[in-house]
């Protein structure tokens, strides 16, 4: 970061606010942060829930920037609306604008994108393909759709990124009630990597969690399964990096049909 620069630094993590201790003075730089913590230079307060969305007053340097209420749910988004808002602020931007565009953004492709909602069944297509990030993702589903039924299809991306993390992303699926996993999507891996792991070990270990998983390796076997089982009241979420999209596409066109 060049001399007099400003860095907008998540004052929500631990871990950056160990750096920020130890570096912040460096280089003349300005460290501006954004959290749930009060002494963030930009916080959230008062947060409420209502229809699985929140609300919340936006303050900057314990100042109230303004009410405001996002349309993306999970608390995750709510520290996007705040880094974003650092970020614009400090370039210039209106404060007012700021939080009026944030309220207005329904946001992105497969961001907890929403498909359809067709026979009572909703469907979203997430991009998650981390532990951290499916854990937000399905807490925020939850808190959206509760008490809904949620099926998660999960494409797991890269064979040693998934070894190497077997264990955190089998505690990623708890909320869940049923995760449903296809072969690993390929990408980069060495073929030894690729004996060293494969989805049904995910499968069994998220089974030892006392969540309930099944391996179906084929995106036509997968709607199958989802027809077969998947109720009005239901949601499904199709989640990873990879072409998994694809089944939330297969499985829309299938209801269509029966519709």
């Amino acid at each position: 970061v060049r001399k007099g620069g400003v860095v907008i630094a998540n004052g929500h993590d631990s871990n950056v606010r160990k750096v920020i201790k130890e570096y912040g003075n460096a280089n003349d730089v300005r460290i501006e942060t954004f959290g749930f913590e009060s002494d963030c230079d930009f916080s959230a307060q008062n947060l409420e829930l209502e229809d699985g969305l929140y609300s919340f007053d936006m303050h900057y340097h314990g100042k109230l920037l303004g009410p405001m209420r996002i349309s993306l749910p999970g608390r995750h988004n709510i520290l996007n609306a705040l880094a974003t808002a650092a970020m614009a602020i400090n370039a210039g931007i209106d404060s007012r604008k700021v939080l009026d565009s944030l309220s207005d953004f329904t946001g992105i492709d497969r961001r907890l994108m929403l498909k359809e909602k067709i026979n009572g069944i909703t469907v979203i297509d997430d991009y998650a393909h981390h532990p951290t990030e499916i854990k937000a993702s399905l807490e925020a589903i939850r808190q959206r759709f509760e008490p809904a039924r949620l099926w998660c299809v999960f494409q797991p991306h890269q064979h040693s990124r998934t070894r190497f993390l077997l264990d955190d992303f089998a505690e990623s699926f708890k909320l869940a009630d049923t995760t449903i996993v296809p072969q690993i999507y390929f990408v980069r891996d060495s073929e030894a990597e690729r004996k060293d792991i494969n989805s049904q070990a995910l499968v069994e270990r998220i089974s030892q969690k006392d969540t309930n998983a099944v391996f179906i390796e084929s995106f036509g076997a997968i709607s199958d399964y989802l027809v077969q089982n998947v109720n009005s009241g239901d949601v499904v979420v199709t989640m990873g990096a990879g072409d998994i999209w694809k089944v939330a596409d297969e499985y829309i066109q299938r209801l269509r049909v029966n519709s």
